[in-house]
C-alpha cells in the first residue's frame, strides 16, 4: 500500500534530567501523519547542529562522520520501504521504524514464548496466577521439543511459521506428549495468541496460524460434594479477580 504522505526529520532531543549542550540525536519518520522516533544513539551539541535541516554543521571531521551516517541511515529507511512495498507489506511509521532497528527480522518462537512467561511472572497476583504462568512454561517446553524432533534446531524464526507448523505440532502433542483434545486446544490457542501479538506488531505480515481451527470436547462434569463445596468456600485467593469468581460461583451453587 503506497503511503499518501512519507518524510524523515532529524533532530536534538532534550534530555529529561541533565542540561548540558550535549544532546542525544533522534529520527522521526512520519507517514500519513503517524510518527515514531528512534535514538540513533550518537549525541551532539546544540551549538553545532541546524535544526531546520536536520544536520550538524561545520568543516570539522567529526561533523562530516555523523551527517554521512545519517545519510546511510536515510538510505536504510528508504532500503526498508522498499522491503515493504515488494512483500506487499503495509508501510507504517511503526513497520519502518521495526526494520531499521531490526525488530522482527530475528523473532525466534521460543524467545517470545519465554518473555510472555516473564511478563506473566512479573504479574503474579496482578492479573495472573501462578497456574497461568505453569501453563505458558509447559507450552515452552512443548514447543521446544517440537522444534527439535521436526526441525532438529534449538529454535525457529517466526518468519519462517506457517499453517504445517501448527497442525503438526497439534498432532505431535496428541501422538508424543499423549494430550487430550482439549489441553491441545488450549495449548495451540495459547501459542496462537502469541503469533497473533507479533501480527499487531507488523513483525509479521498476517497470522500464518490463521486457517487452523480447534474444537473443544464436551465435558461432563459430576456434581460437586458438600466436602469440596466447602473447601471452595473457605478457600482464600490473594488474587481479587478470583475472590469475585468464588463468590459469583458459590452463589450459583447455593
Amino acid at each position: 500500500m503506497l503511503e499518501k504522505t512519507f518524510g524523515l526529520f532529524y533532530f536534538l532531543k532534550h534530555p529529561k534530567t541533565k542540561k548540558n549542550e550535549y544532546r542525544y540525536v533522534y529520527l522521526r519518520i512520519t507517514v500519513n501523519g503517524e510518527a515514531r522516533e528512534l535514538s540513533i544513539k550518537r549525541r551532539w551539541p546544540v551549538n553545532r547542529w541546524d535544526q531546520s535541516s536536520g544536520r550538524a554543521i561545520g568543516a570539522k571531521g567529526d561533523v562530516k562522520n555523523l551527517n554521512a551516517y545519517l545519510e546511510v541511515l536515510s538510505a536504510k529507511v528508504y532500503q526498508a520501504k522498499l522491503v515493504l512495498l515488494e512483500t506487499e507489506r503495509k508501510i507504517t511509521a511503526q513497520s519502518l521504524k521495526n526494520h531499521v532497528i531490526g525488530n522482527g527480522e530475528n523473532q525466534m518462537l521460543l524467545q517470545l514464548i519465554t518473555a510472555r512467561c516473564k511478563r506473566i511472572e512479573a504479574l503474579i497476583g496482578k492479573g495472573y496466577s501462578l497456574d497461568t504462568l505453569k501453563r505458558y512454561q509447559t507450552i515452552s517446553n512443548h514447543t521446544r521439543d517440537f522444534i527439535k524432533w521436526k526441525y532438529d534446531t534449538a529454535d525457529i524464526n517466526i518468519r519462517d511459521l506457517n499453517y504445517e507448523f501448527i497442525s503438526d505440532f497439534a498432532f505431535w502433542l496428541k501422538s508424543f506428549k499423549d494430550c487430550g483434545n482439549n489441553s491441545v486446544a488450549k495449548y495451540v490457542g495459547n501459542l496462537k495468541g502469541i503469533v497473533k501479538g507479533t501480527v499487531r506488531k507488523e513483525w509479521l505480515k498476517s497470522d500464518p496460524f490463521i486457517d487452523f481451527k480447534t474444537t473443544k470436547d464436551e465435558v461432563v462434569r459430576t456434581a460437586l460434594t458438600k466436602y469440596e463445596l466447602r473447601a471452595i468456600t473457605t478457600k482464600i485467593f490473594t488474587i481479587e479477580r478470583l475472590n469475585n469468581v468464588q463468590d459469583i460461583f458459590l452463589f450459583c451453587c447455593y
